[in-house]
């Protein structure tokens, strides 16, 4: 696993580096989703987010498009089961809606029953609409039964994918500082990480959301850490201060 884990995070850096955004985006949210992997990686994987952020922002403000794309829906027709033939899309962006199909055995009165996976309400149409509002994955189930006895029993995965495109450079920023908050409130302990995701935001407040104040109290919070304040985020952060 930690081998494992090692090259994920090795792929998803290199994904950063050559602009390959989006890719580089699901790499990183994996490693944050696998609960096996919780630990500095997690930390690290914050912090490059912010940073995918915070790049493709500045790329905007110069007024180039956005590398950093919402996903677009799709459905892969080899995973489909025969018995929900016509369902789409399987993956797109939150808030995703989903037309759903059920494919009818022959002979018998037919019944239906959809449990979208969400935990919201149920349906027993042939072939009901479903609006997955929140980002995850969820799993859908459909039970058919012929003349009130089970016939069958299918599921599919449903992928509701999280927006991260920015409309603005300004929300691009702001995307990037919540990814940097994230990374030093829950995982402190991981100094490095921490400090440079300190560091980061504060440049962001000051040079472009022109919140130098705020900028001034978060440098003050960072070097307040005795972890975090000897880094050498921590030592530039000082000089930096004294600028502002």
């Amino acid at each position: 696993m930690s081998k494992e884990l090692d090259l994920r995070f090795t792929r998803a850096r290199a994904l950063a580096e050559l602009s390959k955004l989006d890719d580089a985006f699901k790499a990183f949210e994996e490693i944050i989703r696998t609960k096996e992997w919780r630990g500095e990686k997690t930390a690290a994987s914050l912090y490059w987010l912010g940073l995918l952020h915070e790049r493709n922002a500045g790329q905007m403000a110069a007024g180039k498009p956005s590398l950093i794309t919402k996903p677009k829906p799709s459905t892969d027709a080899a995973l489909l089961p025969k018995e929900m033939a016509g369902t789409s899309p399987t993956s797109g962006a939150a808030p995703l809606t989903v037309k759903f199909s059920a494919v009818a055995p022959a002979g018998g009165k037919v019944s239906y029953l959809w449990d979208f996976g969400d935990k919201g309400a149920t349906s027993t149409e042939a072939a009901p609409s479903h609006a997955y509002a929140a980002a995850g994955e969820f799993t859908a189930t459909l039970t058919v039964k012929v003349d009130g006895k089970e016939e069958s029993k299918t599921t599919v995965t449903i992928n509701a994918l999280a927006n991260n495109e920015p409309e603005d450079a300004k929300d691009g920023y702001k995307k990037s500082i919540a990814y940097y908050r994230r990374c030093y409130m829950t995982w402190k302990k991981y100094e490095v990480w921490a400090a440079k995701s300190y560091f980061g935001e504060a440049k962001i407040l000051a040079t472009k959301l022109d919140q130098k104040d705020a900028a001034k109290r978060l440098l003050q919070e960072m070097l307040e850490k005795d972890r975090i304040k000897d880094t050498r985020e921590g030592v530039e952060a000082k000089a930096y201060q004294l600028g502002l």
